[in-house]
């Protein structure tokens, strides 16, 4: 299968890695001068858009490296994997008239981070946001891609986007929270080590109590 990847950053270098070893690959990024290779393109299964998403001096998300990989791109199906504020996907497809839609990314970046995903051979899941229609088509792909049992999810592309906010927003916490308890440790002069420990042997701490119930917000009972 013919695959074309735009934005050659972490993620998409990561992709490529591993795309590359069972896939044709046609890559782009502008860093890397030369023209759009809009024909070889047009070929593809699909393009993975990969761009950057810098700050804004306001601190808003720059956009222009992915309005501009979408104005230019002649895919049949493009799956835009740079994380972009909510609401971005649906305003560019209306935009531009693409068959787009939005898969989050969840490899990591950093060596702390390879212990569960630091490349898409880990990673159990895949979330398609967009129109029914669209992510059907990029199942079929994707499926080729990743066989069972990997998970395919999809979606609508606000909640795709959404999530992925939700989950760096979530990781961000935990940083936090966990630094926090580093400082404390520290004052009380005892073991970080043995008190991390500890608290990673109750399998809570993993992904459970993260569920909401509409009707009984919040916690109560002894705890």
């Amino acid at each position: 299968m013919k695959i074309a990847i735009t934005g050659m950053g972490h993620v998409g270098n990561a992709m490529a890695a591993h795309l590359g070893r069972d896939h044709e690959l046609v890559t782009f990024d502008v860093k890397d001068g030369g023209a759009y290779p809009s024909e070889e393109v047009a070929t593809c299964a699909l393009e993975f858009i990969c761009v950057g998403t810098p700050m804004n001096d306001d601190g808003s998300c720059d956009l222009s490296q992915v309005e501009s990989a979408i104005r230019q791109s002649t895919a049949p199906l493009s799956v835009l994997k740079s994380t972009v504020p909510p609401g971005t996907t649906v305003s560019l497809r209306e935009r531009f008239g693409r068959n787009l839609i939005f898969s989050p990314e969840y490899f990591g970046e950093g060596s702390h981070s390879s212990k569960y995903w630091d490349d898409h051979t880990g990673v159990p899941f895949t979330i398609l946001g967009g129109d029914p229609d669209v992510t059907a088509q990029v199942e079929t792909v994707v499926r080729e891609i990743y066989p069972e049992p990997h998970e395919i999810f999809r979606c609508g592309s606000t909640e795709a986007e959404l999530t992925k906010y939700m989950e760096n927003s979530y990781l961000a916490v935990k940083v936090g929270f966990v630094n926090e308890f580093y400082e404390l440790a520290q004052a009380l002069g005892i073991s970080w080590d043995d008190t991390r420990y500890g608290w990673l042997l109750d399998p809570r701490i993993g992904d459970s109590h993260t569920t909401v119930f509409p009707d009984n917000r919040g916690w109560g009972g002894r705890c």
